[in-house]
């Protein structure tokens, strides 16, 4: 009966370990995939996990982002969330703007015990708001040129509106 008993926990247990392995590697996939930069550091800053998106992406290269980056998990790391805009080249040398945050992540004590950076990528966001800038800044020296024409236009006619009195 022990050994039955045995038999059987030992099957559950099994089960169980191949269920846990098996969400494990669905997490994992959705996490190595997301087009979002995220990871997990320690409160001092080093990095336990970052996703596929970001270690393919590349590192900051730009020591006043490296130096804002320590600022920013030293504040996180005291229970303050962070959140800015910083440019970054990439791997290949591409420039990117980064939408980063870094919260800190707390145990049912309390106590910081991790930080989450993430970042999105604002790049080709805005790229389409200058050119948006520039189509607007376009309209509305479209509108001023015709509206000068038309001033213009009403000029000309009461100069030809006086010579044609004057012959």
């Amino acid at each position: 009966e022990l050994e039955r008993r045995v038999e059987e926990r030992t099957r559950d247990l099994a089960a169980a370990r191949d269920a846990l392995v098996e969400r494990e590697m669905r997490l994992r996939a959705l996490f190595d995939s997301t087009f979002q930069f995220i990871g997990l550091l320690t409160p001092d800053g080093t990095l336990l996990e970052a996703n596929e998106t970001a270690l393919a992406f590349g590192g900051l290269t730009r020591e006043a982002e490296q130096a804002r980056l320590r600022a920013a998990i030293a504040a996180a790391a005291q229970g303050e969330p962070q959140r800015y805009e910083a440019v970054v080249r990439g791997k290949g040398g591409r420039l990117a703007t980064i939408d980063f945050s870094l919260r800190p992540m707390r145990d049912p004590e309390g106590r910081i015990t991790l930080l989450m950076p993430e970042g999105h990528d604002l790049t080709e966001l805005k790229a389409a708001e200058a050119r948006l800038r520039e189509s607007q800044k376009m309209e509305a020296l479209g509108q001023l040129t015709g509206g000068v024409a038309h001033d213009f236009n009403n000029l000309l006619m009461a100069v030809l509106g006086n010579l044609a009195l004057l012959r």
